[in-house]
């Protein structure tokens, strides 16, 4: 199951910046995310094992299609600005890693069930896709960030947040909560 998400990225991340040059990375990120929380609302209705590869696999490509697209708007924003901020981004993508554990963790203590997990990861995801990659900046003018001067670098923490996030299972009377992903 593994082996289809890392086929499934790899293939995407070699194609990508052909499908970026097309929509653009921020539709790129916002097809690729409501992709993405399509295959995590439909996780826990999986029944077979054939399911389960193709699902992995549909992440994969999502998640190597975010990866490369938020990476190229990074680059533009750097290129805006003329100063290094890629270190911020993946910063910022590390602080996504650590929220989604952390919410997988509060999932488990609750007893939440692994469905409504699954598909309040697919709800957020939606939502944050919608606040934040339908409002990434232009590549043809500086974005004006007195607004919100952070709001670029949360796009980052998205992906980590989504994919990162697993609820185990009660084992042995103790919660267990784990930051991989199941697929």
């Amino acid at each position: 199951v593994g082996m289809a998400f890392a086929a499934g990225a790899v293939i995407m991340m070699a194609v990508s910046s052909k499908i970026i040059d097309y929509l653009s990375s921020p539709r790129a990120i916002s097809y690729s995310a409501w992709l993405l929380a399509l295959t995590f609302a439909g996780l826990p209705f999986v029944d077979n094992l054939g399911t389960l590869v193709l699902l992995s696999f549909i992440c994969g490509l999502s998640i190597g299609l975010t990866e490369v697209a938020m990476n190229a708007q990074a680059s533009r924003f750097e290129n805006t600005y003329g100063k290094s901020m890629m270190s911020k981004f993946h910063g910022f993508f590390s602080l996504g890693i650590l929220a989604g554990s952390l919410a997988g963790s509060i999932m488990v203590e609750f007893d939440i069930s692994l469905t409504e997990h699954f598909v309040g990861i697919a709800l957020t995801l939606w939502l944050l896709t919608l606040v934040f990659a339908n409002n990434l900046p232009s590549y043809s003018s500086k974005p004006d960030m007195s607004d919100s001067p952070s709001s670029i670098f949360l796009i980052f923490s998205l992906p980590a947040t989504r994919v990162h996030t697993h609820a185990g299972k009660r084992r042995h009377g103790h919660a267990f909560a784990s930051p991989v992903y199941l697929l």
